[in-house]
This record gives C-alpha cells, sequence and structure tokens, in this order.
C-alpha cells in the first residue's frame, strides 16, 4: 500500500554530525520541526540520550535519519521504538540493510529508505579489485618477490578473453560491475531474482541459479542479505562448482558459509578467494588469513567524497518523502 499525499510539517530527528553537508541540514531545520543528537561514543549513550530528548521534546518525531559513524549497532526494535508509532519515515547510509527491522518498521506503518547511488560506484571497483587480483594471483605473485622466490611454484594465469565470469545478483552494483569489466572481453553471465530486459543486460546472458554454479570460473557475489540469500552460497553449492572456480563477496558476509568456503578451498574446489566482507566481520577465519590464494580488504568501498554523497542522499531520501509520502527509495511496504 502506497501514499501519494505530502506531509505537512514534519518533526524530524537527526542522529549524527554531518561532515560535508551542515549548511543543508542547517537549512532543512530552519523549514521544519528538527533536533539534532550529536556524536554519542557508543550504543547505550546513543539510545539514552534519544529517549532524553524524546521525553522532553514537545512534539513526537515522524522522521529519524541517521548519519555515519552512529554507534546504533542493529537498527532493531529496541532503537526505533524509542521514538513511538509516531515515526513514519528512517533513512540511513548505505546500500544494505540487513540489520534494519522491517518487521516492525512495516507494522507501525513506517517507511525505511536506503542510500543506493552514492556507494553503488565504490563497491563495484572492489569488486573488479578484488575479480582481477583472483584471476592474476595476485596474492602469490606479491608473495613470490616479496620472499624472493620471483616466478617459482607459479602457474599461468587464465586469458581473461572468454573468461566466465558469473554474477550473482544484477541490482544497480552488479550492473556497473559488468560494465567496468566489458573492456576485458569477459564471458558474463548473471542469475538475478528478475531477467533483465535485453537492453539492460547489455550482453550479459541470464541463467538460472544451478546453471551459474556450473558455468561460471569465477563468482562474483552482488546478492542482498536476507533470511533467502543467508549461506546462498554454502557445502551443497560448493559441490555443484567446477574445481579450480573463483569467489569474490563484496555484498554482506553471511551470503557465503565461510566455514563451508574454507573446506571447498582445501579440497581445491575453490582456488581463490577475493573478499571484502566476512560472515563474522571483523573476525576472518585464520585460514583465509594465512592462505595465499586470498585476497582480503575490510568492507571498504569507501572513495572520496562518499560521506558527503550519502548525507545528500539520506536527505533527498528525507525530502522526497516529506514531499510525496512515497519515497522512491523505500524498500519495504509498510502498512499505511
Amino acid at each position: 500500500m502506497s501514499s501519494n499525499a505530502a506531509i505537512a510539517n514534519p518533526s524530524i530527528l537527526i542522529v549524527g554530525v554531518p561532515v560535508e553537508t551542515q549548511a543543508e541540514y542547517d537549512q532543512l531545520a530552519k523549514e521544519y520541526h528538527v533536533k539534532f543528537i550529536g556524536k554519542t561514543t557508543n550504543r547505550a549513550e546513543l539510545l539514552a540520550a534519544m529517549k532524553k530528548l524524546v521525553s522532553e521534546s514537545d512534539r513526537e518525531f515522524d522522521a529519524l535519519v541517521t548519519l555515519t559513524g552512529v554507534p546504533y549497532g542493529k537498527r532493531d526494535q529496541e532503537f526505533l521504538s524509542i521514538l513511538g508509532p509516531s515515526l513514519k519515515f528512517f533513512t540511513a547510509m548505505g546500500a544494505g540493510y540487513d540489520s534494519v527491522d522491517m518487521a516492525y518498521l512495516n507494522r507501525i506503518g513506517a517507511w525505511y529508505c536506503n542510500t543506493p547511488t552514492a556507494p553503488s560506484d565504490g563497491t563495484s571497483t572492489s569488486a573488479v579489485v578484488h575479480i582481477l587480483a583472483c584471476i592474476h594471483y595476485l596474492k602469490q605473485l606479491d608473495s613470490n618477490v616479496r620472499k624472493g622466490l620471483w616466478t617459482k611454484g607459479i602457474k599461468p594465469c587464465p586469458v581473461a578473453a572468454g573468461f566466465t565470469i558469473g554474477i550473482l545478483g544484477m541490482g544497480r552494483i552488479g550492473k556497473l560491475t559488468r560494465d567496468k569489466l566489458s573492456g576485458l572481453r569477459f564471458n558474463i553471465i548473471y542469475h538475478n531474482r528478475t531477467r533483465l530486459s535485453p537492453e539492460e543486460e547489455k550482453g550479459a546472458k541470464y541463467v538460472s541459479f544451478d546453471e551459474l554454479l556450473a558455468k561460471s570460473q569465477l563468482i562474483c557475489v552482488h546478492a542482498s542479505l536476507s533470511t533467502d540469500t543467508h549461506h546462498l552460497l554454502s557445502k551443497k553449492e560448493f559441490e555443484k562448482l567446477t574445481p579450480g572456480v573463483m569467489i569474490v563477496n563484496v555484498a554482506r558476509g553471511p551470503i557465503v558459509d565461510e566455514e563451508a568456503l574454507v573446506d571447498a578451498m582445501k579440497a581445491d574446489i575453490v582456488s581463490y578467494a577475493g573478499l571484502d566482507v566476512f560472515e563474522h566481520e571483523p573476525k576472518v577465519h585464520p585460514y583465509l588469513l594465512e592462505s595465499e590464494r586470498t585476497t582480503l580488504s575490510p568492507h571498504w568501498g569507501w572513495t572520496v567524497g562518499l560521506e558527503g554523497e550519502l548525507e545528500r542522499e539520506a536527505l533527498a531520501n528525507l525530502r522526497d518523502w516529506i514531499q510525496t509520502g512515497n519515497p522512491s527509495n523505500g524498500v519495504n511496504t509498510p502498512k499505511l
């Protein structure tokens, strides 16, 4: 169910300190009833500050915006319910929303909006970096040089042209990854919840999930994390892979069963892995840390100017909701 009515005189809570867009948020405060909670150091301090502000406010809050660096942990009912059932809109930084209690927001009739555009370029670049590092055995090459082994024990790298990359999840970031790889003449196949139009596919071939597992020489994970995609790649799926396949994950760690991945690497089913995310991050499986067949990065698609882009996209989400009541970046279906 959706609404297309403008929101009259909303009361807004901004949690966190704008880093690059203070003027834009100050302007918002001139137009509407806006309260700010500045820097907090931990979740308990944040929750206490929110409870205090709500108890002292002369108005209930309709909207909540959280900026980067806010130590809220999970955006669960404990966190969200502080604002009470008056909450009708919530936006936060980032494309992922697996830590947001959608059931609670749907129940009280509140929208959740992510900020999918701002982080897409950096995340897709991270995917490409890991893909190229895998197929060029970069970790082993680097290690050999540092150890004075030069080319000892190194086998020839795969040829990029015609090498089959399977993209698991062809949304905004998956499409950007495909586009950035296009000049190297990879053979791109993909699986998605719904097939793209021929114009959107740009030469990528849609296949079933099982076909992607069987035909890919490298699988790049771009799916969103949900109950349906948790451990989407696990023991059963690894057993369907062609030996020597490579795995890249820049989406969410729990999509890949990390223990099953390690077992598949030990069994030489998976030859290389490029990982920007981990199942229990920041903790990383010891085998992945020690292996010379992995490239690892700390969930890092951060690029110059990204914080300002995230802040502006969150503000645009808020203004979209105020103006229409039906925000374009809404990811849930609240009971309105």
